[in-house]
């Protein structure tokens, strides 16, 4: 989520980080306002990301499933 900010000199709207204007080219904020800011760390970079499936336990859930069936048509139904 960007945040605009009007720029004071000559009011257009700038992303809330821009050391300066890209209109009038004059400072946005103080000079030691931060520029190359990382997002936040609970904003995820991938939108996929923590979506996809777990491999793992449903393969093993597949095959615990499958020996299952294999001893009750071995062993229990003769």
């Amino acid at each position: 989520m960007t945040i605009k900010v009007k720029c004071v000199h000559c009011g257009t709207m700038v992303h809330e980080f821009t050391a300066t204007c890209p209109k009038c080219g004059k400072p946005v904020a103080n000079k030691d306002a931060p520029v190359n800011v990382t997002p936040p760390p609970w904003q995820k970079k991938h939108a996929n990301y923590g979506k996809q499936a777990p491999v793992i336990p449903l393969m093993i859930g597949a095959v615990l499933i499958i020996a299952a069936i294999a001893v009750y048509f071995i062993f229990i139904k003769k």
